[in-house]
């Protein structure tokens, strides 16, 4: 059975944040990630943070299609209206949400376990 963490986007943290709430995902394996880095093109420098190499677009895309299978749950609200986002694709078709699916991808790329508080 997977294990999932409770992920909170950047644009949900904090009084002055646009979103509140979280995202929860199951855990990556090793060879997920392995998968993913091959897939989308993604790279590590020397410190080990991921950098995208070639078509950035085509590398995201890459990355988020094979990534959005560990979502299990969605939490988010604007801040503004109350409006409510409770899956992947209430998160894709808004793009003031494109900055959030694309951190979660990177999350999961870079390895995120159950010990682990984001």
């Amino acid at each position: 059975m997977a294990k999932e963490v409770k992920f909170v986007p950047k644009d949900c943290e904090g009084d002055a944040a646009p979103f509140e709430g979280c995202i929860v995902l199951t855990a990556p394996t090793y060879f997920e990630r392995l998968e993913y880095t091959e897939l989308s093109g993604v790279e590590f420098d020397e410190t080990g943070k991921p950098a995208m190499k070639g078509n950035m677009i085509k590398c995201l895309r890459a990355l988020v299609e094979a990534t959005k299978k560990h979502y299990v749950s969605v939490n988010i609200k604007r801040k503004s209206d109350g409006l409510k986002y409770e899956t992947f694709d209430d998160l894709s078709v808004d793009p003031a949400c494109g900055s959030m699916i694309t951190e979660t991808a990177y999350a999961l790329l870079g390895g995120m376990g159950p010990s682990e508080k984001r």
